[in-house]
């Protein structure tokens, strides 16, 4: 039979060894959640690519060429049709999803800024995309 003295001995440090892994185990969560509120903050001033300039236009190109091009039509123009009549002057190749997605966030992000700033206009959409035009001067 065993001894209780030994047993309680046994059981005392049973529970000594759950108080110190419960003490680490908070000390583990303090230092998790203080580590992803470090990450979160690095992430704040981490540059997004996305907010890196584009490698395409100099600065103002890229709305000189869609004035260009809805001139040259002198009639409203699909945004697509905008986007790729630019691809074509400036001879760029997409090679990938990943580029053509960027080449048309640009030219897209251009024609925004331009609306903005009422250069052009959005007529009407078609299926979702953007019929634009040059804004007449007296709107």
């Amino acid at each position: 039979m065993v001894d209780t003295n030994f047993m309680e001995t046994l059981l005392e440090k049973k529970l000594e060894f759950e108080k110190e892994i419960n003490i680490y185990q908070t000390k583990l969560d303090t230092l998790t959640s203080q580590l992803n509120s470090l990450v979160d903050t690095i992430s704040i001033f981490t540059i997004d690519q996305s907010q890196i300039r584009n490698s395409y236009f100099k600065r103002g190109e890229c709305r000189a060429l869609i004035l260009q091009v809805l001139k040259k039509h002198n009639k409203p123009l699909l945004s697509t049709q905008i986007v790729e009549e630019v691809r074509l002057i400036k001879q760029i190749e997409l090679n990938s999803k990943k580029e053509k997605i960027n080449f048309n966030g640009t030219v897209n992000g251009s024609m925004s800024t331009m609306r903005k700033r009422n250069m052009i206009e959005v007529i009407k959409k078609e299926e979702g995309v953007g019929v634009w035009q040059i804004k007449p001067i007296n709107s």
